[in-house]
């Protein structure tokens, strides 16, 4: 059985109000048009309904994920985890084990450095992860618990770049 994991990194935030700790940063305007992009894309490139949903709780992590809400999923179907705020790639481990059986498939909304430590620990390939990308990595591993160091493939990494010059 194939398990299929989609990582987005959240869309550029704002650092222009210095009172905000940095979980309580928003998105700038170019954060909120990606969000839009990449939130028309993603229903399209993923099943809801087979979907495991998790995500930091940053202010910016739940602005990236806010234009799914109702037409994709409901805010709250979505597990909020403090832990994947945390810069850690042991964090995301932690969260695949966690994962019910019964989904195929997990999207988490997180953070890099986390976001491309966890894509090279999964496949073994090193990547640049840009605001808003969306990575599909795929593993054979055959359960969520059995998903570990080198035991993905990276399919494919979609920038809000690309979504713009095909719209």
């Amino acid at each position: 059985m194939v398990k299929t994991i989609y990582l987005l990194r959240h869309a550029k935030s704002d650092h222009s109000d210095g009172s905000l700790t940095d979980k309580q940063r928003p998105l700038n305007e170019r954060g909120k048009r990606d969000s839009l992009l990449m939130g028309k894309a993603i229903p399209n490139l993923i099943n809801s309904n087979t979907t495991w949903v998790g995500s930091s709780t940053s202010v910016r992590t739940r602005q990236t994920l806010s234009p799914l809400y109702g037409s994709w999923i409901r805010e709250n179907d979505i597990h909020w985890k403090d832990d994947l705020y945390a810069f850690s790639s042991g964090n995301y481990h932690d969260t695949l084990k966690s994962i019910p059986e019964e989904y195929d498939q997990c999207l988490i909304c997180g953070h890099n450095p986390s976001i491309e430590e966890f894509i090279e620990e999964l496949t073994g390939a090193t990547c640049r992860i840009g605001t808003s990308f969306l990575i599909c990595i795929e593993s054979y591993a055959g359960s969520w618990k059995n998903i570990t160091y080198d035991s993905g493939t990276l399919r494919w990494i979609l920038s809000p770049k690309v979504l713009h010059a095909l719209s």
